[in-house]
């Protein structure tokens, strides 16, 4: 079933609410409201790959965790704590509280 309201066409279904169809990305770019600059990874967002955008937050704790095992991989190799940090481009202390979970487990 579809509404109209002064809004706009908006799209209705009986296990989600009220979308406004203007409001989706798609729609902002054909009336100009939205300019998908992309990112480092991709010119446009709407072409992106990616399943979390590298702007959201999500992306960055992911990160942290991969940056984290990864250099407890190093640590369990025995490579020198002083040598991990510089190749993080962090302090030894980072090295430490980063891997500190991992090295508890």
């Amino acid at each position: 079933m579809v509404l109209k309201n002064n809004l706009g066409v908006a799209q209705y279904s009986s296990k989600f609410e009220l979308v406004r169809v203007d409001a989706l990305p798609e729609e902002m770019i054909k009336r100009g409201s939205f300019k998908d600059e992309g990112c480092d990874v991709v010119e446009a967002c709407l072409t992106c790959p990616l399943i979390i955008c590298i702007e959201e937050p999500e992306w960055k704790e992911n990160q942290k965790r991969v940056r984290a095992a990864s250099m407890f991989a190093l640590f369990r190799l025995g490579i020198d704590v002083e040598l991990i940090a510089k190749k993080f481009n962090v302090r030894r202390r980072t090295v430490y509280r980063e891997t500190m979970e991992l090295r508890s487990s």
